[in-house]
């Protein structure tokens, strides 16, 4: 059960959707017109999961939730690395490769956005899915492009399998996958020395 559903923060949902919320928290916690949930902690298992701070909200929401969760675990973000490995499998999927250096652009460019954005609005495994979805019409623009500049040059060539399921450099360069992100200020400290100069 996802921790925005149950608790929802101040703003965020109307009178009706609270009024929900209570009661499904209600029903985790003591059950309704059956036995109590805890009764039943042998056979049965619920999940929450949310942001961190969000939870710790949520969790001192209802009395008695607190104790009656035995289990924290705390997921780390994906690495870059696990991103990339995320990228493999989703192309797999679809047939599709993609050569060293344009794996290794995308997984720069990602890391990019991720320090840009931050890892709390980041979407991890659900930014790798959209460059996925969109590396097929980076693809044909390229693909095509170049069909189209060979056929006015009276060059008609067929593209073969691995032309039409290869992700190149240029398929990853042509996603600006970076366009409006900002790199972070680097700040600069003040002060009356400079650095490298030894006062007298």
């Amino acid at each position: 059960l996802f921790q925005y559903c149950l608790c929802p923060g101040n703003g965020t949902a109307v009178d009706a959707d609270r009024r929900r919320s209570a009661g499904a928290l209600e029903t985790c916690r003591s059950g309704r017109h059956e036995e109590p949930l805890e009764n039943r902690r042998d056979d049965l298992t619920v999940f929450f999961a949310g942001y961190p701070e969000e939870m710790k909200e949520f969790l001192t929401s209802n009395p008695g939730l607190q104790s009656r969760i035995t289990h924290y675990e705390v997921l780390p973000d994906y690495t870059t690395e696990q991103l990339g490995e995320i990228m493999d499998r989703k192309l797999k999927k679809f047939d599709m490769t993609i050569e060293s250096e344009a794996r290794k652009a995308a997984l720069e460019e990602l890391a990019l956005v991720k320090d840009a954005m931050g890892a709390r609005d980041f979407g991890n495994a659900r930014e790798v899915r959209r460059i996925v979805e969109d590396l097929p019409d980076r693809m044909a623009e390229r693909i095509f492009g170049q069909d189209a500049a060979k056929t006015a040059s009276g060059i008609v060539i067929t593209p073969d399998a691995d032309t039409l399921s290869t992700v190149t450099l240029e398929d990853v360069k042509a996603m600006e996958l970076t366009k409006g992100i900002k790199p972070k200020q680097v700040k600069i400290p003040i002060g009356f020395g400079m650095p490298g100069v030894k006062k007298g």
